[in-house]
């Protein structure tokens, strides 16, 4: 019995269960590389299907062939040769089935081709291929091994070994399309290869872990000749993601919260909030990590759709409503005050995640700001002391000299009113001398007509009043 034969239950092999469910009952069908037929008995037994076989390995072509109409095992079975072409040739067959088949094969794309000429037109190929692109295989080679095994992706018997790209290249040479493409998955770890993502650092382990097919540990491919259908694309990026949550605590409660699933880049998320519960704030968590948060928006849904803003953060704020959020010191957290009844939220920002040295320099980095902010802190409140002291000598000193100005207004007055009390007396002695003159004016007038009336006795009495 060959390494292959894993015995009969088709429910323990993905593969088989595969290739298991996209045959129809009553088909035509020939199977290259069954081992020892525990596809073939399934399609057999459960689906009633006509079965035809090549198998190189001639105890385990024995053990397949009792479920199959025809079969050409041991060295008539060598796909590397054409003799199982020869025997078929006739034939035209519904499905076509090669599980881990071609890259045991000198040239897989030649066997493929042969294999094509029994399809019926509306006929179809069930092929499952290893891919030798697993990140499994790219820390291998980053630490320079390459080690086979007895079986797996460097499976010791594989002579060939294909990626994505060379798989599709070898189909269109042969002029066959993918109707519907789909995966086996496994991560890293659990793969026969000793190869672990903390192999590498954080970082780069993160950054293989965004590859594309990375995670693909074998391609399960549907085929025909029929170009005009669109692929039926069930196998994604090919990668098994690690859920990343963010959180929302009601009123800062844990016993509360509501986790929300996200992804690196953008995330646009509703959330509903409890009924019957009034809360008055929510305290929300974008990432467990280090990273950055950038345009992070927040809407509340109630009687009224309304754009929240925080009222306390411990993330360090960035600028336009992006943050540096570090989890290793609690600096990711944003609070919102509610103030009115609301339904649901909608979420949004963008996910800059931080690995590996990556994160521990953004670490350092913020650490050594926080230091330089309480620096600039102490610098900025002694500058505010010293201006307060020297507001406080101005405000003395102008007090002072508003003071001065006071009394110097107080004299100044006092002195106007000397003046004018001295102006006073004089216009007084100058209104009574005034009169005075006035008087002894209208003397000299009386004396001048007395001189020319002749009465110069008069003119002594006057003198004398004068003298008087």
């Amino acid at each position: 019995m060959s390494k292959y034969d894993f015995g009969y239950n088709i429910e323990e092999n993905r593969t088989n269960r595969w290739a298991f469910e996209n045959v129809e009952v009553n088909s035509r069908v020939l199977e290259l590389g069954p081992a020892g037929g525990t596809l073939t008995k399934s399609l057999y037994e459960k689906k009633k299907c006509h079965i035809d076989i090549v198998e190189l390995d001639e105890q385990d072509g024995k053990l397949a062939a009792q479920y199959a109409e025809k079969a050409v095992v041991g060295t008539n079975g060598n796909l590397n040769l054409d003799y199982w072409y020869e025997v078929f040739s006739e034939n035209r067959y519904d499905y076509i089935v090669a599980l881990d088949v071609l890259e045991h094969l000198a040239d897989p794309e030649h066997t493929l081709q042969k294999a094509s000429k029994l399809l019926k037109p509306t006929g179809k190929i069930l092929l499952s291929v290893p891919n030798v692109a697993h990140n499994a295989v790219i820390i291998e080679l980053l630490q320079n091994r390459f080690t086979y095994g007895r079986l797996g992706l460097l499976d010791n018997t594989h002579i060939h070994f294909f990626a994505y790209e060379s798989i599709c290249q070898m189909l269109k040479n042969v002029g066959l399309y993918i109707n519907k493409q789909e995966a086996v998955l496994k991560c890293v770890s659990d793969t026969e290869l000793p190869s672990r993502y903390e192999d590498l650092g954080a970082e780069l382990g993160h950054l293989l872990k965004q590859r594309k097919y990375g995670e693909v540990y074998q391609y399960l491919l549907e085929l025909s000749f029929n170009s005009e259908q669109k692929t039926i694309d069930l196998l994604g990026n090919g990668q098994i993601k690690e859920p990343v949550y963010a959180r929302i605590l009601p009123d800062g409660e844990s016993q509360n919260e509501i986790s929300v699933e996200i992804q690196e880049g953008w995330n646009e998320v509703t959330v509903e909030l409890p009924k019957d519960y009034l809360m008055k704030s929510i305290r929300f968590i974008p990432y467990e990590g280090s990273g950055i948060i950038e345009h992070l928006q927040i809407i509340g849904y109630g009687n009224s759709e309304s754009e929240m803003s925080y009222n306390w953060t411990s993330a360090q704020k960035l600028g336009n409503e992006s943050f540096f959020v570090h989890m290793g010191n609690h600096m990711n957290e944003m609070n919102y005050l509610i103030n009115e009844e609301y339904s649901a939220l909608k979420i949004k920002y963008r996910l800059v995640p931080f690995y590996g040295e990556r994160e521990l320099y953004a670490a350092e980095c913020f650490q050594k700001e926080i230091v330089k902010s309480g620096k600039r802190e102490e610098a900025l409140q002694e500058k505010l002391r010293e201006t307060d002291l020297v507001s406080k000598r101005k405000i003395t000193d102008q007090k002072a000299e508003i003071e001065s100005l006071r009394q110097d207004k107080i004299l100044l007055k006092e002195r106007i009113q000397k003046e004018m009390e001295e102006n006073g007396r004089r216009e007084e002695a100058l209104r009574q001398d005034k009169t005075l003159l006035k008087e002894h004016f209208q003397t000299l007038q009386v004396l001048v007509e007395e001189i020319k009336h002749g009465k110069l006795w008069k003119i002594f009495d006057l003198i004398r009043e004068v003298e008087k």
